[in-house]
C-alpha cells in the first residue's frame, strides 16, 4: 500500500470488485480504475467526460447533468443546509437561489429505472449534492449492498460528512468496513438491515 490516496482506491476496488454493477456520482479517476479491473459503472457528472476518460472507459456507461432535481438539493434556509469553502460552482449557484438547474436531471432516478438498484453506490458528486443524493439512495442500497462516500471530513469538504455522521450513528442498518486518514477522507459501509 503507497499514499493515502493509493490506499483508498485499492480498498475501493477491492470492495467493488464483488459488485454486479457501481453507481458512480462524479467521473475522473475512480471512473478509470473501475473500467480498468473490468467493474460495470454508470457514472453520472453535471459536465460530459473528456474524451481522454471516455477513450480510456469504453465499458463505463456515462450520463451527463444534474444527479438530482432541483426540488432534491439542500438549499439556503433549509436547517440541514452547511455552506461550503468551494466558491462559484455550479451547485453553489442552485444551492444558494442564484441559477436553476439547467439541462437534464434527476439521473440518480434514471439509472435506477434503466439499470435497477446497484451493489455499491459511490459518492463523489458535488459540494451541494451529497446530502440529497443520500436521501435517495439510503433506503434503495439493498441489504448487502454498499455505499462508498468520498469526502468525508468536514470543512475541507460538506459533500459526504453529514452521511458519514448518519452511517456511523445507525450501526444498527450500516457496517462501516473502512474509513481513510486521508485529507478527503473516504469510507465504505455495508447496510446490514
Amino acid at each position: 500500500m503507497g499514499s493515502p490516496a493509493e490506499q483508498e482506491l485499492e480498498n475501493l476496488m477491492l470492495v467493488a470488485k464483488s459488485c454486479n454493477y457501481v453507481l458512480e456520482t462524479g467521473s475522473g479517476y475512480s471512473t478509470q480504475c473501475f473500467a480498468a479491473n473490468n467493474i460495470p459503472v454508470v457514472t453520472i457528472d453535471l459536465f460530459p467526460p473528456e474524451d481522454e476518460l471516455r477513450d480510456a472507459c469504453p465499458s463505463v456507461t456515462f450520463m451527463t447533468g444534474w444527479s438530482i432535481t432541483d426540488s432534491d438539493m439542500i438549499k439556503l434556509g433549509n436547517p440541514l443546509f452547511n455552506k461550503s469553502r468551494y466558491k462559484n460552482t455550479p451547485d453553489e449557484k442552485v444551492a444558494y437561489g442564484i441559477e436553476s438547474m439547467t439541462g437534464e436531471t434527476d439521473l440518480i432516478r434514471k439509472a435506477l429505472e434503466m439499470f435497477g438498484v446497484p451493489d455499491m453506490f459511490f459518492c463523489d458528486t458535488g459540494e451541494y449534492c451529497g446530502y440529497a443524493e443520500w436521501l435517495i439512495m439510503r433506503d434503495v442500497i439493498p441489504v448487502g449492498g454498499f455505499i462508498a462516500l468520498h469526502d468525508i471530513h468536514y470543512p475541507k469538504s460538506i459533500k459526504n460528512f453529514q452521511t458519514y455522521r448518519e452511517i456511523l450513528s445507525d450501526q444498527n442498518k450500516w457496517d462501516l468496513l473502512y474509513k481513510s486518514m486521508s485529507r478527503q477522507g473516504l469510507c465504505i459501509a455495508r447496510r446490514i438491515a
